[in-house]
């Protein structure tokens, strides 16, 4: 039984010609997409981030190393009932110290005094947009003292939530003098991949995806947060003049945190983990391996993500309260 006969060499090859022509004609279409998502991208950003990021801070401005650091008080942090007031560090975020409120309020409104510091780069902090050491973890340590000393505050209790529990580590470990104790909450202290973090370093296409998912795009948790709460104070931040560049500098820049997560199990402040059980941000493993590396114990906040602050405040707040106690 013969089989169907072999279209012609010709026909083969115009089938062949018109295929690549369909490509051709997709892919030119991507680049038009892709580039007109870049271009406008970077429109917005240029339109969106003119504020300067002092402008509307409602605490006060300590200068360390040249460079001026935002930080917020509630309540006098000489007047804590147990002697040290509660230093809240918090994660990545252009938003700063804005992403503990109204939280922070309620360790307030419990009988603490709280202080809310902006790290270098974030908040109503300076942006900095040059790469550099200024934005390691144990400069971003040095920076919390400062803010601390011009406070006249000599020993404090010290929540880190993520990317400021590597931060109240490198505390613990440098200047346990100063902790009374530590908090660690969802903390981002063990090597992890961060997802989209090589495509964010790409010149041009680089600064959008940093803008729509982690500053002020309309895609970002700070945005998302706007829309859902009504509470714009996250967005506004993300949207200060250089944040993207300062995001970008941030990334370029070593963390230098090697002499922290090797080191945990040096840290000697009574200390307790909290974590979200349903983060997947920083697996729920690695704050396990935290706790017993400490010693310490391990809370878990059921049902929470990543910020279980937010998520669960009286909860969080409850256990945060009761670790750290109220009288001296």
């Amino acid at each position: 039984m013969m089989g169907a006969p072999s279209p012609p060499p010709n026909a083969v090859r115009q089938m062949i010609r018109t295929a690549f022509k369909i490509l051709l004609a997709i892919l030119a279409i991507l680049i038009i997409l892709v580039g007109g998502f870049v271009i406008d991208g970077n429109l917005q950003i240029a339109r969106e981030e003119v504020a300067p990021a002092e402008q509307g801070a409602p605490g006060q401005f300590v200068t360390h190393e040249g460079r001026k650091l935002h930080v917020l008080t509630l309540g006098d942090p000489m007047a804590d009932p147990t002697g040290a007031p509660i230093m809240l560090v918090h994660g990545f975020s252009a938003a700063g110290y804005a992403t503990w409120m109204p939280w922070a309020e309620k360790l307030h409104a419990a009988g603490r005094s709280v202080i809310v510091p902006d790290l270098l780069g974030f908040g109503h902090s300076e942006r900095v947009t040059e790469p550099g050491d200024h934005y390691g973890v144990p400069a971003r340590a040095r920076q919390v003292l400062a803010i601390a000393d011009a406070l006249s505050v000599t020993t404090f209790d010290v929540v880190g939530e993520s990317y400021g529990g590597a931060v109240t580590a490198q505390l613990a470990l440098s200047a346990p003098e100063h902790l009374r104790k530590a908090i660690f909450m969802d903390a981002q202290i063990y090597p992890q991949v961060i997802p989209l973090q090589k495509l964010r370093r790409i010149p041009f296409m680089g600064s959008v995806l940093t803008w729509n998912s982690i500053a002020g795009g309309p895609n970002g948790f700070a945005a998302i947060r706007c829309r859902t709460t009504g509470d714009c104070r996250w967005l506004d931040l993300s949207k200060r003049k250089n944040t993207v560049k300062t995001f970008h500098a941030i990334a370029a820049s070593n963390r230098n945190d090697e002499g922290v997560y090797t080191r945990i199990g040096d840290i000697k402040t009574p200390s307790i983990v909290i974590w979200g059980s349903e983060d997947k941000t920083v697996p729920v493993a690695n704050g396990d391996r935290l706790a017993r590396e400490l010693g310490s114990p391990f809370v878990l906040i059921n049902g929470a993500g990543h910020v279980p602050y937010f998520e669960q405040p009286d909860k969080v707040a409850e256990r945060v309260l009761a670790f750290l106690g109220r009288e001296k």
